[in-house]
């Protein structure tokens, strides 16, 4: 349930991704079992994830627009399906959307999309049992920035109102 198809957006060859990080389940389980002894909170964390993807992608001016038009209807669709928007940033050279699916207790899916000033489009989606709390220490194990990136957005922007 926590799953989001970016491809679908029509935007992108994955031959054009800057930055492409897919890490599976059994990839997951794998770290997971090999971090068992060593640190049982992010072993247990891992074992519940299904999936993390990030990409990055960089934008020429041509497709800037495009691509603030596809990810403003993508969230639109997510609202739709039953997401929650925990952070909207629109500031003059820069877009982010965070959505929370949730689940009975934890959630079970993050998406982020963010188009900003260097021009480029970066796409991370977490599915599994998340604990929210955990994330940015997903991102220390990977060495994965844009997951520190969200920890700090949720921090900053979280509770303020949609800038525009």
């Amino acid at each position: 349930p926590g799953y989001v198809d970016f491809e679908s957006m029509g935007l992108f060859n994955e031959e054009e991704a800057l930055v492409e990080i897919y890490l599976h389940d059994a990839l997951l389980g794998m770290v997971a079992s090999m971090s068992k002894g060593s640190e049982p909170e992010l072993s247990d964390m891992l074992s519940k994830l299904r999936l993390v993807r990030v990409q990055k992608f960089r934008l020429g001016d041509t497709k800037l627009p495009a691509v603030e038009t596809k990810v403003s209807d993508l969230a639109s669709k997510l609202e739709k399906a039953g997401w929650m928007r925990a952070v909207r940033v629109r500031e003059k050279n820069e877009n982010v959307y965070v959505y929370f699916k949730m689940g009975d207790k934890l959630l079970n899916g993050i998406t982020v999309m963010a188009v900003d000033e260097d021009s480029t489009a970066t796409f991370v989606n977490i599915v599994g049992e998340i604990d929210p709390e955990q994330v940015g220490r997903l991102g220390k194990k990977f060495d994965i920035d844009e997951l520190d990136d969200l920890k700090e957005l949720e921090r900053g922007h979280g509770s303020k109102p949609d800038k525009k």
